[in-house]
């Protein structure tokens, strides 16, 4: 029974990707199980390490941007948790290094665009985009929002809520908005 289902979300998933692109794979991402999640981002690009876990629902934004393959842009590393409402926008790559451990709610922004939102005045919000990489080993808090450019040192820790603006220390526990260093810690 539990391979007839697998295999159902799989067909269900590839006429959804027929019709609607990577728009359709979110939609099975909302509800889908860690295997099947897995297998169509893999199917669609990305590179996944093993014993990776990633709880529904999960959002990939920008993927239809990609060309080659939706989600050539991540890259998972072995024995990473992804926590329920985990939002990546693949405007540009983003990896997540070995045992990098994400609670839920996390946002990922690779890039910063208003369109055309204020006309005329282009030059108040430049547009730019810039990859998000998680070091090895850290742990990020519920609810945290990583701007475009940053880099999360190995084995750092973001608490809860935080804003990440900037790179970030390895070793070292970040809170606040914008996150800042309480201090560094030793292994």
């Amino acid at each position: 029974m539990k391979r007839l289902i697998y295999s159902l979300y799989l067909l269900t998933a590839r006429l959804m990707a027929a019709i609607y692109g990577a728009d359709g794979l979110n939609l099975i991402f909302k509800i889908a199980p860690t295997g099947v999640i897995i297998n169509l981002l893999k199917r669609h690009g990305a590179q996944v390490g093993h014993s990776v876990r990633i709880k529904a629902p999960f959002t990939i934004h920008n993927a239809d941007l990609q060309r080659g393959g939706y989600y050539k842009n991540l890259r998972i590393e072995s024995r990473v948790f992804i926590g329920r409402e985990a939002f990546l926008d693949l405007a540009a790559p983003i990896e997540i290094g070995r045992n990098v451990c994400i609670s839920h709610g996390l946002k990922v922004m690779t890039h910063t665009d208003a369109g055309d939102s204020i006309p005329g005045q282009k030059q108040i919000i430049i547009p730019s985009n810039s990859s998000v990489v998680f070091e090895e080993g850290g742990y990020i808090g519920a609810y945290v929002v990583i701007l475009e450019g940053v880099t999360i040192g190995k084995g750092a820790i973001v608490g809860a809520g935080s804003l990440v603006n900037k790179p970030l220390e390895p070793y070292s526990i970040n809170v606040g908005n914008p996150a800042r260093k309480l201090r560094t810690y030793q292994v």
